[in-house]
């Protein structure tokens, strides 16, 4: 990207619209740009937090793996990192993606930390991945609780079907969606509602 004003508006303006939490740090764990919902996450405190100008984790072995992510996709090592975060009761599952950004006029590495989390309303979190794949409600009810990373036999108990009914629809979305792997399909499902 370069330094245009017009430009730096546009991607800025586009940052903050967007409804995943979206940071950019430093080597240092500073953040130098946040969008609403990383504010609103960090004041939660439940997943990260803002202590001494640092973004920390409210776990010591998140905090870790995203110490190690952050540094290595500074240092070169890798231009993308995933990790996992956090799963607690409160917030369900968050994962972070750290890619490195070279839009820093003075050579300064940063890097753009992306979170992905459960939606805090299902039947909205439903709603949003029924429309992006064109999913039937049940299947968007499965979708929901797949992308909060939830076994199918839970999935069925908590939606009071059979599991075989569960695995039907979770058929109906590797079909709707091309993933092949649960593993794709919970990607997909966070990215989808992220945006």
């Amino acid at each position: 990207m370069n330094s245009d004003p017009d430009e730096m508006a546009l991607a800025h303006a586009a940052l903050q619209g967007m409804r995943q939490p979206l940071l950019v740090l430093d080597g240092q764990s500073r953040p130098r740009l946040r969008n609403p919902a990383a504010v609103e996450l960090l004041a939660r405190g439940d997943v990260l937090a803002h202590r001494a100008g640092r973004i920390a984790c409210a776990d010591v072995e998140s905090g870790r793996r995203l110490t190690d992510a952050l540094e290595e996709v500074l240092q070169g090592g890798a231009s993308c990192r995933r990790v996992r975060l956090a799963r607690t009761p409160a917030v369900g599952e968050v994962a972070a993606s750290i890619r490195s950004l070279h839009a820093n006029g003075s050579g300064e590495p940063l890097a753009v930390l992306s979170l992905f989390q459960a939606e805090a309303c299902p039947e909205t979190h439903a709603r949003i991945l029924a429309s992006t794949f064109g999913l039937t409600p049940a299947e968007a009810r499965i979708a929901a609780q797949v992308a909060n990373g939830l076994p199918m036999k839970e999935i069925a108990r908590g939606l009071d079907i059979a599991l075989s009914t569960a695995r039907s629809h979770l058929q109906g979305l590797f079909e709707k969606t091309g993933a092949r792997r649960q593993a794709d399909l919970v990607r997909l499902l966070l990215l989808a509602s992220a945006l």
